[in-house]
C-alpha cells in the first residue's frame, strides 16, 4: 500500500511559527466530528528538524483548521538533527505540539544528547517534556541521568542544554543521588552547574567517599556546595563528620583536599565545634582536623574531657 503524505505550511496559517509540517502514513482519515485525523502504518511526522516515528497517530485540529498537536500512540522514536547537535527520545507514547514546538513522552522514557553523534547526556524516565524553542527538559518518575563520569537520579529533574547539545544546569528534586566514581553524595535537591563544575545539595545530605588505601569518610550537614574541580566542600547547619575513630560535629565546615591531589585530607570547623577521638572529647570555638597525618588543632575557649559520651559516636539518623 501507498504512503499518503499530507504536506501543510503552518507559514501560511501561523507566521510566527514559519515551520513546515509534512505528515506520511500507510492510511490517513479524518472525522471532522472530533475534528482529528487518524493514521495508521509507518506515520512519520516531520516539523522542520524534527522527525517523529510510530505505528499509529492521531493529529488534533484545531476549528480554525490548524493543526495542534500529533498524539503518537505506541513504540515511538523521535530526533532533533541539525546535522551537528541530535536528540533522540524512545517511549511508549508522545505528544508533540505542533503550535509551540513541546513534546511530552510517556511510558519508558529515554532521551540520548548528542554533539556530532557523540552522546552528551543521557536521561532514563517515567516521563518527559521539553520545550524545543528554550532547549527546556522536564522529567518525571525514576530519572537517571548519565553525564561525562556522573549519574544522577532523582524523582524529578529540570535540565537546561545550550545550543551544543551539553549540560547548562541540572536540577535533581526529591531523593537525590549524584555518584561520582567513589563518591556518592545523597540529599533531597540538589543544583548542578557544569560551567562553574559545582554541585549544591540541600536538605538531608550526606557525602560518602572512599580514599585510596580504603578509609571511608562520611559527611552529613544541611547544606553541602563541592568544587568539582578543587575537590573543596562548604557545608553548613548540623555538620557532621565520621572517619576512622574520628567523630567531629559543629555548625559550619570547610573541606579541603591534599595539595596536589583531589582526596579529602583537611577539614576545618567554625564556630563552637567537637571532636571525639576514642575517649578524648576536644570542644572549641575552631576545630581543624587534618587525616593525613591524622591529628587535629583546637583553637577558641578549648575544652578537653576525657569521658565516654553515651550516642556521641553514634551515626546521625
Amino acid at each position: 500500500m501507498k504512503k499518503i503524505l499530507l504536506i501543510v505550511c503552518l507559514c501560511l496559517i501561523l507566521p510566527a511559527f514559519a515551520s513546515n509540517v509534512t505528515i506520511e502514513s500507510k492510511k490517513q482519515v479524518y472525522d471532522s466530528t472530533q475534528n482529528k485525523t487518524f493514521l495508521d502504518g509507518g506515520v512519520k511526522v516531520k516539523m522542520d528538524d524534527i522527525t517523529v516515528k510510530s505505528p499509529r497517530a492521531t493529529v488534533d485540529i484545531t476549528p480554525k483548521g490548524e493543526i495542534d498537536k500529533a498524539n503518537f500512540l505506541e513504540g515511538v522514536y523521535a530526533i532533533k538533527d541539525d546535522k551537528i547537535n541530535q536528540h533522540e527520545i524512545t517511549s511508549d507514547i508522545m505528544t508533540m505540539s505542533l503550535l509551540n514546538k513541546k513534546i511530552r513522552a510517556d511510558g519508558n522514557t529515554v532521551s540520548v544528547f548528542s554533539e556530532n553523534h557523540v552522546p552528551t547526556v543521557v536521561v532514563h524516565a517515567n516521563s518527559q517534556e521539553f520545550d524545543v524553542t528554550a532547549n527546556l527538559m522536564k522529567a518525571r518518575g525514576n530519572v537517571v541521568i548519565d553525564y561525562t563520569d556522573i549519574k544522577a537520579k532523582s524523582n524529578e529533574a529540570n535540565m537546561k542544554i545550550d545550543g551544543h547539545n551539553k549540560l547548562e544546569k541540572l536540577k535533581l528534586i526529591g531523593n537525590g543521588i549524584i555518584t561520582e566514581k567513589e563518591s556518592v553524595i545523597t540529599a533531597d535537591n540538589f543544583v548542578y552547574n557544569p560551567k562553574s563544575n559545582e554541585i549544591v545539595a540541600m536538605g538531608n545530605v550526606h557525602s560518602h567517599s572512599v580514599g585510596d588505601d580504603g578509609s571511608v569518610v562520611d559527611i552529613y550537614s544541611n547544606y553541602q556546595q563541592y568544587d568539582r574541580t578543587t575537590a573543596s566542600y562548604m557545608t553548613s547547619g548540623s555538620v557532621k563528620i565520621n572517619y576512622q575513630n574520628y567523630v567531629a560535629i559543629g555548625p559550619k565546615a570547610t573541606f579541603l583536599p591534599q595539595k596536589g591531589k583531589k582526596k579529602l585530607n583537611k577539614v576545618i570547623f567554625y564556630g563552637r565545634s567537637m571532636v571525639q577521638e576514642g575517649d578524648k572529647i576536644i570542644e572549641a570555638d575552631k576545630i581543624i582536623l587534618t587525616l593525613k597525618p591524622k591529628n587535629f588543632t583546637a583553637e577558641g575557649n578549648v575544652k578537653t574531657s576525657f569521658k565516654n559520651v553515651q550516642g556521641f559516636s553514634d551515626k546521625k539518623n
